[in-house]
């Protein structure tokens, strides 16, 4: 299960069932399991181990583009290319849509083949503040009277 935050940058890793991975970047493909929302975040391979049977590959995710509802996640992990900078005939803005010149124009990222499904925990934005209390021996304590 990966382990991410909306408020810091996370290290994960993934076990893959091969041993050679050319790819500098990961895509992945959040869905929320109680409501069912879904995002796509791009993240950055930073390390790469192969052994016999398969690898383990260490990626960075950026905690501002995750999505900010805490909770778990189906996440389906592909392979992406990282942009670059844009060519003629590989840019697919009509020149009249163009909001950039065409020198400072790039490719976006692109989602490739699948790799793996794993599950995720993101704590997020809405998740109540800790209360820690100065008095242990006295409790703050509520008491609904209906």
């Amino acid at each position: 299960m990966l382990q991410l935050t909306t408020s810091a940058n996370t290290t994960n890793a993934i076990w893959l069932d091969q041993t050679s991975f050319p790819y500098s970047e990961l895509a992945l493909a959040l869905t929320a399991s109680y409501s069912g929302k879904k995002k796509d975040v791009f993240c950055t391979v930073t390390s790469k181990k192969a052994g016999d049977y398969g690898m383990w590959v260490l990626f960075d995710v950026t905690g501002g583009e995750l999505p900010g509802e805490s909770g778990q996640y189906d996440v389906d992990i592909y392979y992406a290319t990282a942009s670059v900078a844009a060519t003629w005939g590989n840019y697919g803005v009509l020149w009249a849509d163009a909001n950039q010149t065409y020198a400072d124009a790039e490719s976006t990222n692109k989602i490739g083949g699948k790799l793996i499904t794993e599950r995720a925990f993101i704590s997020g934005s809405d998740f109540d503040s800790i209360t820690k209390y100065e008095y242990q021996d006295e409790p703050v304590y509520s008491v609904y009277d209906g």
